[in-house]
């Protein structure tokens, strides 16, 4: 809360250690005392996409998010979180109510990747219906069709460690155009 600027950096650092004071902190930013930055919303809901499972009514708010979201990029972001951690139910519907060739790009892609967990027959109707309204998601609803399991955009987080050796930096001192230590190159 006391850096919004950074919310990015610190929503990525938190990604692996969510725990309940965390959770109060989203909740807290999200539902108690609002944040007004869109942008941090999106960040939180972005989070939120990538932990094994949230708290009732913090899904009960991306659920109004996705209704009267004031940013696209939140609301959408706001779908994903459904899609993961949502019901059967919620993705149906929300698909139903939202997905229109009135609705925003960005948002038709997050209502399609939100019913990606849905039952195959269900599923494929629902994306034979978006490629008829939008035939430019013919591609992404494709690849989605050959994923054998859903993918929200998570990623596992790359292990870093030091190098055994250290690398060897090499110094070039440079003097004029096209010289090096004084020498034509």
């Amino acid at each position: 809360r006391s850096h919004p600027s950074r919310s990015d950096y610190w929503t990525k650092m938190l990604l692996p250690v969510i725990n309940d004071t965390v959770m109060e902190e989203v909740r807290e930013i999200l539902i108690q005392r609002p944040s007004l930055f869109d942008w941090q919303r999106f960040h939180i809901f972005r989070m939120l996409t990538h932990c094994a499972s949230i708290p009732t009514d913090i899904l009960e708010y991306a659920k109004a998010t996705t209704r009267v979201g004031v940013s696209i990029l939140e609301r959408s972001q706001a779908i994903l979180c459904i899609g993961k951690h949502g019901s059967n139910t919620d993705r149906e519907r929300m698909f139903a109510e939202q997905f229109s060739a009135q609705t925003p790009f960005v948002a038709q892609r997050a209502l399609i990747a939100a019913v990606q967990e849905l039952p195959a027959a269900l599923r494929d109707r629902l994306f034979d219906r978006a490629v008829q309204i939008n035939s430019d998601h013919r591609q992404f609803v494709e690849f989605l069709r050959g994923r054998e399991r859903p993918n929200y955009g998570e990623h596992p987080r790359t292990k870093r460690c030091c190098l055994d050796e250290p690398r060897q930096i090499n110094v070039y001192l440079m003097s004029g155009v096209g010289l090096v230590h004084g020498a034509r190159t």
